[in-house]
């Protein structure tokens, strides 16, 4: 596979024959591979598997930034363990490592932006040396990272170099943007100042967030408690061990809280939350009313394993606040676009062929509720649905009549064009049909009459 050089601008390819060298990135020191990506204009915090094979070449880097070859022995140059590449407009061999800290030290401010960095000193064009003024992003308009801190050194964004008019008004680019570092180029959760190596960091660095999780459909999984505190025995950046940590468990998120020996603090949770509520007490009550079965089945299923879930007050509390309202929701849109497509076969002059039938809470003639329902007969869909109470009626066995007036008056007024109504042999629904529909043809179920 034929490698290019990945700095910006830079066509450079490792091929036979080529007088450049390519360097590969130092993934082993954390501070110089960030340093390196920044120059390129990547993310300070890209994976190292995605960067693995990049190559930068040598016409990014100047003399003084490979060990010195005594003698001539060595055929092969080593790049120094502070090298970083920059744009190769800006490589200048007169440049020599006596003269940057003589400019460094006159209080230049192109210089003064690195001093605590460990990288090569920053080369400027020669021939341009005064006409270049260096412009770093300011920290105040630049989006903070989401990545935890690991130091209290920072590095700025890659620098971009402008020609000054005033400086040099006669310069034929003088109009001209030098855009060396590409920063136009939009690199991922990247920010003004990115951290490099263990220093303090406070809980808001390291806290977990609903911005940075994925959505309900993300996998999950079943986790051991006694597994997931192994996790929390030594602080990840500083590498020392956590004093105190405490837990606090929310249906079936669990918080942890925790303080290291250099006092770095954090929170994490397992889930994120929404609206101050876990996002997976939500997601867990969803799946057991959208598949139709109960919490108690659903709990002692958990209780077995001993798996943490919402309880039943707070299970019914977001059935109530949340779930019903979703499900009312989807039955009326799906309700509506099949009263609309029979409103259509109407309008062409078609008509509709309906079943009804009720279905009560208990067997015999002590029901508290009936639900009586009607189905078109050609696509087989329930087109209309009601819930009748016994109040409502004078008695239970009464409340089949109810359902079916109410429901065949409610498709009649939506504009369903309708000619064969099939039912049992309920006396009462049959004398409705022959008082208040007599230009409806009543039909009775066979299965009721076998």
């Amino acid at each position: 596979m034929v490698r290019i050089c990945k700095f910006p601008g830079c066509d450079h390819k490792n091929v036979p024959g080529s007088p450049f060298r390519f360097h590969r990135f130092p993934v082993s020191d954390i501070a110089m591979r960030q340093l390196w990506l920044v120059a390129i204009g990547y993310s300070a915090g890209a994976k190292i598997s995605r960067i693995k094979d990049f190559r930068v070449c040598s016409a990014h880097f100047s003399e003084d930034d490979y060990i010195p070859n005594q003698g001539g022995k060595r055929k092969k140059l080593i790049l120094k363990s502070f090298a970083v590449p920059v744009p190769r407009e800006c490589m200048s061999a007169s440049t020599t490592a006596e003269t940057a800290p003589t400019e460094a030290s006159s209080g230049d401010p192109e210089y003064e932006v690195f001093s605590g960095l460990s990288q090569s000193t920053p080369r400027k064009c020669s021939e341009k040396k005064k006409n270049l003024t260096l412009i770093i992003t300011s920290p105040a308009e630049a989006i903070r990272g989401t990545r935890p801190s690991t130091s209290g050194t920072y590095t700025a964004l890659p620098p971009t170099w402008k020609e000054s008019q005033s400086m040099c008004p006669s310069s034929a680019v003088a109009s001209e943007t030098l855009d060396t570092s590409l920063s136009s180029i939009e690199a991922a959760d990247d920010s003004t100042f990115l951290p490099l190596s263990g220093s303090t960091s406070s809980s808001s660095d390291v806290s977990v967030t609903a911005d940075q999780q994925g959505n309900w459909s993300e996998r999950k999984w079943i986790v051991n408690e006694s597994t997931l505190m192994e996790l929390f025995t030594t602080y990840y950046t500083c590498g020392v061990a956590i004093d105190e940590k405490t837990t606090v468990s929310n249906g079936s998120m669990i918080k942890v809280e925790w303080t290291c020996l250099n006092q770095h603090k954090g929170v994490w949770r397992s889930c994120p939350e929404i609206r101050g509520m876990p996002e997976n007490n939500l997601v867990s009550s969803a799946a057991i009313i959208f598949t139709g079965t109960t919490q108690t089945e659903i709990q002692e299923w958990a209780d077995l394993i001993n798996l943490q879930l919402p309880k039943k007050t707070s299970y019914y509390s977001l059935q109530s606040t949340y779930l019903i309202p979703v499900v009312h929701q989807a039955y009326t849109d799906m309700q509506e676009s099949i009263l609309s497509e029979l409103q259509d076969t109407a309008c062409a002059g078609g008509h509709t062929d309906i079943g009804g039938d009720a279905r009560s809470d208990s067997p015999g003639y002590s029901a508290k509720y009936t639900t009586y329902s009607f189905m078109d007969d050609s696509t087989k869909k329930i087109i209309m649905s009601d819930l009748i109470q016994v109040s409502e009626a004078s008695s239970s066995p009464a409340m089949e009549a109810v359902g079916f007036r109410r429901g065949l008056d409610r498709l009649l007024d939506s504009g369903v064009s309708i000619d064969v109504v099939t039912t049992d042999r309920h006396p009462s629904i049959r004398k409705i049909m022959r008082e208040f529909y007599p230009n409806l043809r009543h039909e009775f179920d066979p299965w009721h009459v076998a």
